[in-house]
């Protein structure tokens, strides 16, 4: 894989001010390939080769919840994958005090699933539910940080179709609001889904049968229904069965599409990057050449990657406000007891990422290779993993790597008890403060300044595939590569 910028190993600092521009994002529109100007089917074969969980929604946990849920669900805002923004559930916008005060003029058209129109009061009542779990009692809500990640201060309610937005840091735009964190949902429950307001909605069929989602807004020409196929082992096997739609990451599958004559495959922008996070390492981790990481993308992971292009939205901190001083990590870790031969120390990642997974194995195993000095000649690859990952290359320390589910993950990784952490960023962060705030959270012993108790290695990134039946088009590209059914909507109005 051809690599766009050096490795450099950085703190994870990341930059904010104002609304960044796709190129500042380093975001490239030539990855936003168009699909408009062909047909669409009246009902369109989905694959989908996650679990798809209606409790989850509106925020996915996973590829194929993240391409359901888009179409479901509606934010205020849209942001295509160019960067821009576009109308969603607001049609107009304008801004004062410079770009801390947003006034956005809800669409009306729009309606839930059922049919009713989305008021201003239902968008607070929808976000405070999300932000304290407790009924709206007044007209104005406060939306904080701490909770959504993303810098929303105040909402208010003006009338029925007028929301007032204070901002915690100006915005030329407000793109943040495109983020699924801001979904609107009514609160209501629909065949057990919470209801939204996107393109679609679920269907009940006859005698039950296969998971269909049909089109909630007439006004939109989209095909009349979508089928989802799931419980699928092999993305292959639902290519021979013919689907229409499959969003992956597989290469195999991906390959295995480009030897079928009626399908043809597009590459999606670059979406995830992979970190190895060393608590007690600040300034001393060493650093993995431009070559150990071309391996890591070329033979590691099964998805399509390459060494990661450190995003210029990792910047000093400071940008972003003050935060809390980074908390030392425990004792547990003190690396003077990596010479210990009874000590079992870990490399662990969330489960149900293969790709972190992959990664996790192969620098436990580059690293075992090299303290098998009876073995071979010394390996330059294997020697600059354990350098990174040990203090004492030389030590004799036993290393594993384990999978965590979400909840014992976010638990260890707080802590900054395990030796390391191969840890999932965004690449395309809407909000780069945001992203900052909810890792620094997540990992408080991670260094914010000089002299603190965690440093970050920068592994890979990666990017799914969309592989589409031939002829079939009208789709477009959310900022995250997300693929949204339906054509490109109307251009935005920016009210003087």
């Amino acid at each position: 894989m051809k690599a766009r910028a050096p490795l450099i190993i950085l703190p994870l600092l990341l930059a904010c001010g104002g609304n960044p521009q796709p190129e500042a994002l380093g975001w490239d529109v030539g990855e936003c390939p168009p699909f408009t100007g062909e047909r669409m089917p009246s009902v369109l074969e989905v694959a989908l080769l996650d679990p798809l969980e209606p409790r989850s929604a509106p925020r996915p946990r996973n590829d194929s919840e993240r391409l359901v849920f888009r179409n479901l669900y509606g934010t205020l805002v849209r942001v295509d994958c160019a960067g821009e923004a576009e109308p969603g559930l607001a049609a107009a916008w304008r801004s004062e005090d410079g770009g801390r005060r947003w006034f956005l003029t809800l669409d009306r058209g729009a309606v839930f699933w059922t049919g009713t129109p989305v008021r201003a009061a239902d968008v607070l009542a929808s976000w405070s539910r999300r932000a304290d779990s407790r009924p709206v009692t007044g007209s104005s809500i406060s939306v904080f940080e701490a909770v959504t990640g993303l810098p929303l201060d105040s909402v208010t309610a003006i009338g029925e179709g007028i929301l007032r937005i204070g901002l915690a840091r100006s915005s030329e735009a407000p793109s943040l609001l495109a983020d699924p964190e801001l979904s609107v949902v009514s609160g209501a429950v629909h065949l057990g889904w919470p209801v939204g307001a996107g393109s679609y909605r679920p269907e009940a069929l006859p005698g039950g049968g296969e998971r269909m989602m049909g089109r909630s807004r007439r006004t939109i020409d989209l095909p009349g229904f979508l089928k989802l196929v799931t419980d699928i082992e092999d993305g292959r096997d639902a290519l021979d069965a013919g689907v229409d739609l499959l969003f992956t990451r597989d290469r195999r599958v991906v390959e295995y599409a480009r030897a079928l004559p009626e399908y043809r495959d597009h590459p999606l922008p670059w979406d995830r990057s992979y970190a190895l996070l060393l608590p007690g390492r600040a300034g001393g981790a060493g650093q993995l050449s431009i070559g150990v990481t071309e391996a890591l993308a070329r033979d590691a992971v099964p998805s399509e990657a390459r060494p990661s292009v450190v995003p210029s939205w990792m910047r000093p901190a400071a940008d972003c406000g003050a935060a809390e001083p980074p908390r030392q990590p425990s004792a547990a870790l003190d690396r003077a007891g990596a010479h210990h031969a009874d000590r079992s120390f870990r490399v662990v990642y969330p489960i149900g990422d293969p790709d972190a997974a992959a990664l996790a194995a192969r620098l436990v195993a580059l690293l075992a290779r090299h303290q098998a000095r009876d073995a071979q000649a010394p390996d330059k690859e294997a020697a600059e993993v354990a350098g990174t990952l040990l203090s004492d290359p030389a030590a004799r320390t036993r290393v594993r790597t384990a999978a965590l589910r979400p909840e014992s993950y976010s638990r260890v990784l707080r802590s900054g008890t395990e030796l390391a952490y191969v840890h999932r960023l965004p690449a395309r962060p809407l909000d780069p403060c945001g992203a900052f705030r909810r890792l620094h959270a997540a990992a408080p012993w991670l260094e914010v300044s000089e002299g603190g108790g965690g440093a970050a290695v920068d592994l890979v990134e990666t990017r799914p595939y969309l592989v589409l039946r031939e002829g079939i088009g009208g789709l477009v590209l959310d900022w995250d590569g997300t693929p949204r059914i339906g054509t490109a909507p109307a251009t935005p109005v920016n009210e003087p």
